[in-house]
């Protein structure tokens, strides 16, 4: 876990993780268009989950290894 703390942390992160946003948004928008369009919607209710149910249990999890939280921050 704090190998990927330390990661995270990283100055080519932001980098790596918009790359990776890009490539999802092209492959949605050219293989599954109708989906694409409803991107938004399934998005809004899945960070409603993570926020509710998922979060909570990785920050309690953190907490108790000590490891630092700044890893839960980056994927928010």
């Amino acid at each position: 876990m704090e190998k990927a703390a330390r990661h995270s942390l990283g100055r080519y992160w932001d980098e790596i993780t918009n790359e990776a946003k890009n490539d999802l948004t092209e492959y949605l928008c050219l293989n599954i268009p109708d989906k694409y369009k409803k991107w938004n919607k399934y998005t809004n209710e899945g960070r409603e989950i993570i926020e509710q149910i998922v979060v909570p249990k990785v920050k309690e999890y953190l907490i108790k290894h000590e490891v630092t939280l700044d890893i839960l921050n980056t994927v928010k």
